[in-house]
């Protein structure tokens, strides 16, 4: 396998700072040198490929032979279980020769390299087969690869599956929008990406809430159970704590399961949210007298039904102590 070796600085400075490389570019007059001119490795065209070359971090699929400068073989991904090798390109999973080739190749091409020690196995080797500070000679056929979206094409993408979403929701098909919407999720990630990019984080967040907004009213329209909306509404206010749809059905939701403590604390959260937007709007503003009306109503009847339950179990204590002065033997 051709698996990297730490490497702690680019290899060209490496090469540059041993002085230059050890390969003399005369005895390969067939090759052309892909480092700079620095002829740290030579690389020779055996079969055209056609397409766009990978991006970085994209990632690729080849076969491999890797033969010694005596034209000893001591690697080939196709004998074994015959596998190709599947690695992200220029991340450093390779060693740098293998991930600089195949990063300028394209589908279909086989090409042949030599490579300086610093593009191969440097001054470890590879025992028994490479001795240490040995220039060696690999063919790579390259077969696929898939190149990683950036963050903003994820984003875009993302955009695009759940607007498909919203056209489904409005076609009452909400199992199959909530599908797109969980497709539409994991292209954004499960938390905030670690880029310097306000407009790509401001869009990751916004769509991000949108879906998470959307999955829950799924579950709305559905008539999923009270904890289930809880759940879906707890997402959304994760990331957007003043989130007044997620708000209302959350707060709904906890009326039903009578969990009005927590009701009532969404319920001035959201009043709060209201208040602070610079226009209100009217239909928010009747939305929140009705679940106000809701929660007082849910408490009352929970009140009247618990003195209810304590009158009839005072009423079977007066009855029992009856029933026992009755019984009980006369002097």
């Amino acid at each position: 396998m051709t698996y990297s070796l730490l490497q702690l600085e680019d290899p060209k400075d490496t090469v540059q700072k041993n002085g230059g490389s050890q390969i003399k570019p005369e005895d390969f007059p067939d090759f052309e040198d892909i480092t700079d001119g620095l002829n740290a490795v030579l690389k020779k065209k055996l079969k055209e490929g056609t397409g766009e070359t990978p991006k970085d971090g994209a990632v690729c699929s080849i076969h491999y032979i890797g033969w010694t400068m005596d034209d000893n073989e001591f690697e080939n991904s196709k004998t074994g279980d015959g596998y190709p090798l599947d690695f992200n390109v220029k991340t450093g999973m390779v060693i740098a020769g293998i991930d600089l080739g195949v990063s300028g190749m394209q589908v279909g091409e086989i090409s042949e390299f030599i490579m300086d020690p610093v593009f191969g196995w440097r001054d470890e080797g590879k025992p028994p087969f490479v001795p240490a500070d040995a220039i060696v000679r690999y063919q790579i056929e390259f077969l696929s690869f898939e190149n990683e979206l950036t963050k903003k094409e994820k984003v875009e993408l993302a955009k695009k599956i759940k607007d498909e979403g919203n056209a489904l929701f409005k076609q009452q098909k909400y199992v199959e929008a909530q599908k797109l919407y969980k497709d539409a999720l994991s292209h954004l990630g499960k938390f905030k990406w670690h880029i310097n990019d306000p407009a790509v984080l401001a869009e990751q967040h916004s769509v991000r809430v949108s879906v998470l907004s959307n999955t829950m009213l799924c579950l709305v329209k559905s008539e999923a159970g009270p904890k289930a909306i809880v759940a879906a509404a707890s997402n959304c206010l994760q990331f957007e704590p003043t989130h007044i749809k997620s708000l209302n059905q959350r707060c709904r939701a906890y009326i039903q399961l009578e969990e009005f403590g927590k009701a009532d604390t969404d319920l001035q959260t959201l009043k709060t949210a209201v208040d602070k937007q610079e226009t209100q709007d009217e239909a928010t503003l009747k939305e929140i007298k009705k679940v106000q009306t809701m929660l007082n109503d849910a408490q009352q009847n929970t009140k009247k039904k618990q003195q209810q339950v304590f009158s009839k179990m005072l009423a079977h204590m007066n009855d029992g102590e009856g029933e026992t002065a009755e019984n009980a033997p006369s002097n």
